[in-house]
């Protein structure tokens, strides 16, 4: 079965969604990806958090790579939208 097609900014509102399960998730205030690699379907990231240690901010960024890999698995992501 083939992978289906996901943009970053589609891959985006997934990892949004399913941190705010996460403790301390609900501190997440924006997320964004950079230097992304379609070929790979990997990009580094920069968030930032509100009211949280940096023990917090990692578990945080840790869960994100976790939710990437899994959403990398299952989907092809690249940063080109066709319409």
């Amino acid at each position: 079965m083939q992978r289906e097609w996901k943009t970053w900014p589609q891959i985006a509102i997934m990892v949004l969604q399913q941190i705010k399960n996460f403790p301390c998730g609900h501190n997440l205030l924006w997320i964004e990806f950079k230097d992304i690699d379609d070929d790979n379907s990997m990009a580094s990231f920069v968030m930032d958090t509100e009211e949280t240690s940096d023990v917090e901010d990692k578990m945080l960024a840790d869960y994100v790579i976790m939710i990437l890999k899994k959403l990398r698995m299952k989907y092809k992501i690249s940063s080109a939208s066709i319409h």
